[in-house]
């Protein structure tokens, strides 16, 4: 099983654009036929047979362009078919196997869309000649006659097999797709030179082929990457997607449910969706609104306790996850609130899984309540792992109605699924936060709320919540996993009440966390969990800190708490529509402080509708004008103001004709501007500056593996000017200059120095750091570095407001993510989005250029950003941010 499941057809498979497009069609998880001249000959297909995926999904046919009905193997059974095979020299191949595939694809009809790779040699070869001020696009045809008469033999083999595809389409109903790429260059997979990069090889020679002044070059991985997109576009018409597969979610509503569902759907898969009432939109408009689901989402109308409710929506299914049961503690009559939907109704979905020949795998999503109530009780030596069930009859002395339901509804799942031959697989999630997608609250956030408002429904002193985001993924990885089996514990660790309450209290004071009582009665829940099994699913765990943060965030969002804590601190954050500073301003609001926030045009509603969006910016978020250059441009914004935060300042590595005008002047006479400001403004207490890891240390430091960097390394201007980093220089100039005016005028100054930072933006437009992220999707390395470091924004906002909200703090603080290498980022967004075709690193990195110093945190520890966001959850939280702005 994989994640593509479309099986397309490649012609001409060896050569430099056809290679990059089998590549990333197989890293898609596509099952590619690919023709080639002669299967056999291994110097021109060993670098097709070593792709990734190769073994399982590539299979190599022999096909001739002049041979009439040499593709149809090939093509047959084939859900696209890409024609690339195209002789450089001849017009009789490029326009007569044209048409033999062509013809072939009007036989096969599974054939939805057809991609001919053409050129822009048929599209600019026309008379009079194109001129400075013409603009190409693609009603540009060449003229056949003109290319005969200029002996243009390879413009006029591509002109004259467009037309004819063109023609012979539309006569047959093909729906057609022509890509007119230009010269292109980039990486060879394959052994031999093709006649666009021999140009590159003949300029490096001091030859000149073409003898032109002027050239166009287009990178391969572009190209291929357009052809894939040309074929996936017919997602918005439902009539193909990446993931191929459908599969049934019942109660899809529901907390876990309805992030299955996201994933599924950001995975191309189409989704048939069961819930009580379809019509309800209160209960159905958050899965609606999901990225796919209006192509690929399907509601459909299912009972419990109604037999053959689910018949309709599981036909045709590949797979069914049935996560649909009640969640209740406290019943009236446990039989008919608890017991019998989840009993009944997990059988009654079996018994039309059984029934419906195309579903080959279920996922039932059970519960630790169905491992651990046992007697005599788990103590806190034993470890749990999925042997473990729970006692029924225990359950019952207990009146433990909820886990006696769950273990119930399992066991009988496991006897129908034995003697059914059922292939089932089933998830025990312990207590589950992180944010909601539905409207309302569940049982497990609710959890969390009765610990803000000091209850402790548990009387527990221990517990152990798991991201709902990585108990969704588990669900899909046990679909996507062929030797999936058996249970799958995935719970967290072990943590108290008071530590739950802690991170609480210190990511969101404005709450007023209350205590919990009678903590001295509290019940113990220490023990060990092996949760091996699922990580070796693939499932990374999301820290707990990570979880709560994102869990109240989504609270906040979702319900509009009353206005917080009147007469709060004012406070000032310049350059407030930025990455960062857009975060510090919501963290800030959520916070409960009024924020005069600086842009350069308030009434640039583009800039600033992100920011007076935010929860609590109608009332306490005012927006000023000012500009860094301009003295005094300010004094309004600082007025008042207990606290500055100065984060204003360009971002670019590249600079169009003058770094001093263009960066650097901005940078130390902006920062220079707004100190000078807070030294008129006698109610600013502290500034908080951020600079960044480039004002500390410059890429071409050279240091090793035991080379500890912390906030004593300060970058030198000199080598960074005599570099011509132009961007590290201004950092290392502003930070230096803040310093010293700082000193000079006794302001209490502080100042963050984070890496590369990434996470979700808040923001329209991409900023440089996440396009560094679209840019290693593309397979590209601005950096050309072979590790990474990445911090998140979330994080790097947190520092900021701990740096105010920590008396004690002072000086520097470096903030910065663990060491990644290029492949594991590879991994991970295809992990999460194999639907964007992430492209693979194919130049070698020199070691020099290795980022694997170590970088001592300790001092941004003390502020309490105790625990970083992994830069998996970063990764991953940052592409669906580009995904729900259509910026990738």
């Amino acid at each position: 099983m994989n994640g593509g499941g479309k099986v397309v057809c490649v012609t001409g498979a060896s050569g430099y654009i056809a290679s990059w497009i089998v590549k990333l069609l197989l890293l898609r998880g596509y099952t590619v036929k690919a023709t080639v001249r002669d299967p056999k000959d291994t110097k021109k297909t060993k670098h097709l047979l070593t792709l990734e995926g190769a073994d399982e999904r590539l299979k190599l046919f022999k096909a001739d362009l002049l041979e009439e009905g040499s593709f149809q193997q090939a093509i047959e059974g084939c859900d696209g078919v890409f024609h690339i095979a195209s002789p450089a020299e001849l017009i009789d191949p490029a326009v007569k196997g044209t048409m033999n595939v062509l013809k072939t694809c009007a036989k096969a009809s599974s054939v939805k869309r057809v991609v001919v790779t053409s050129s822009t040699a048929a599209v600019l070869g026309c008379k009079p000649p194109l001129g400075p001020n013409d603009v190409v696009d693609e009603t540009f045809f060449s003229d056949p006659n003109f290319c005969l008469e200029m002996q243009q033999w390879y413009a006029c083999s591509k002109t004259l097999a467009e037309d004819a595809a063109w023609r012979f389409s539309k006569e047959n109903g093909i729906d057609l797709i022509v890509m007119n790429p230009g010269n292109v260059v980039g990486p060879l997979l394959q052994p031999t030179l093709n006649f666009s990069i021999e140009v590159i090889v003949d300029l490096l020679n001091g030859k000149n082929p073409p003898n032109s002044f002027y050239y166009r070059f287009v990178d391969v991985r572009d190209v291929s990457l357009a052809h894939i997109k040309a074929l996936e576009i017919l997602r918005q018409r439902g009539d193909m997607n990446g993931g191929g597969k459908v599969v049934c979610v019942t109660g899809a509503s529901g907390y876990i449910a309805s992030w299955i569902v996201k994933l599924l759907l950001l995975r191309g898969y189409t989704v048939n969706a069961t819930v009580r009432d379809p019509t309800d939109r209160k209960k159905t408009e958050h899965l609606l609104a999901l990225e796919g689901a209006k192509e690929r989402l399907k509601l459909f109308k299912a009972d419990l306790l109604e037999e053959s409710s689910f018949e309709q929506a599981i036909q045709g299914c590949d797979a069914v996850f049935h996560t649909a049961s009640p969640v209740l503690f406290t019943v009236t009559d446990p039989q008919t609130e608890l017991i019998d939907p989840a009993l009944k109704g997990t059988i009654n979905v079996l018994n039309t899984c059984k029934q419906v020949s195309s579903v080959k795998r279920v996922i039932l999503t059970s519960s630790t309540a169905a491992v651990l109530s046992r007697q005599p009780p788990i103590g806190p030596n034993d470890v749990v792992d999925e042997s473990f069930f729970s006692d029924p009859s225990l359950c019952r002395e207990t009146k433990n109605w909820y886990s006696l339901s769950k273990i119930l509804a399992e066991n009988a799942a496991w006897q129908f699924a034995k003697d059914n031959g059922i292939d089932m697989v089933v998830l025990n999630p312990g207590f589950i936060c992180g944010p909601l997608l539905q409207p309302t609250l569940n049982f497990s956030v609710e959890l969390i709320v009765d610990f803000i408002n000091g209850k402790n429904l548990f009387n527990n002193r221990y517990y152990r919540f798991v991201d709902v985001r990585d108990v969704a993924l588990a669900h899909i990885k046990a679909l996507e996993t062929p030797s999936a089996n058996g249970r799958y514990l995935i719970d967290g660790p072990s943590m108290s009440v008071n530590d739950i309450l802690e991170i609480l209290r210190e990511l969101f004071p404005d709450l007023c966390i209350a205590d919990t009582n009678g903590e001295s009665e509290m019940n113990e829940m220490i023990r060990k969990v092996c949760v091996e099994k699922v990580k070796n699913l693939g499932v990374e765990f999301t820290p707990l800190k990570t979880s709560l943060r994102d869990t109240i965030l989504s609270l906040k969002e979702k319900y509009k708490s009353e206005e917080m804590a009147d007469g709060g601190k004012v406070v000032c954050v310049t350059g407030a529509s930025g990455y960062i500073a857009s975060w510090i301003v919501k963290l800030l609001l959520l916070r409960g402080y009024t924020v005069n926030a600086t842009v350069r045009d308030p009434n640039d509603r583009k800039k600033t509708d992100h920011l007076l969006a935010l929860d609590g910016a109608k009332e306490r978020l005012k927006l000023f004008k000012a500009d860094l250059l301009e003295e005094g441009s300010f004094q309004h914004a600082i007025d008042g103001c207990d606290t500055v935060f100065h984060t204003a300042s360009p971002v670019a590595i590249t600079v169009k004709t003058d770094p001093k005008v263009e960066l650097i002047d901005p940078a130390v006479k902006g920062t220079i501007n707004v100190l000078r400001t807070c030294t008129k403004v006698s109610s600013v207490k502290r500034v908080i500056l951020t600079s960044s890891m480039a004002a500390v240390l410059a890429p071409e430091t050279k240091l090793g593996p035991n080379d500890v960097v912390d906030e004593t390394f300060f970058t030198d201007p000199s080598f960074a000017e005599g570099k011509k980093q132009w961007y590290i220089l201004s950092k290392t100039l502003a930070e230096d200059a803040a310093w010293q005016f700082a000193k000079a005028n006794q302001i209490d100054l502080i100042v963050l120095n984070p890496g590369l930072v990434i996470g979700p933006i808040l923001h329209p437009t991409l900023n440089f750091s996440v396009a560094v992220i679209v840019e290693l999707m593309k397979g590209k390395n601005p950096f050309n570095t072979r590790h990474h470091r990445f911090v998140d924004v979330r994080d790097v906002a947190l520092a900021h407001v701990k740096a105010l909200e920590t008396p004690s703090a002072n000086g520097r603080y470096i903030i910065d993510g663990p060491v990644v290498t290029i492949k594991d980022i590879e991994k991970v967004l295809r992990e999460f989005f194999p639907d964007l075709c992430i492209a693979d690193r194919n130049e070698d990195i020199p070691e020099m250029n290795s980022v694997t110093y170590k970088v001592c945190l300790e001092k941004v520890k003390s502020l309490g950003i105790t625990e970083l966001t992994p830069t998996e959850t970063s990764l991953r939280d940052t592409v669906l941010s580009l995904k729900e702005k259509c910026l990738v």
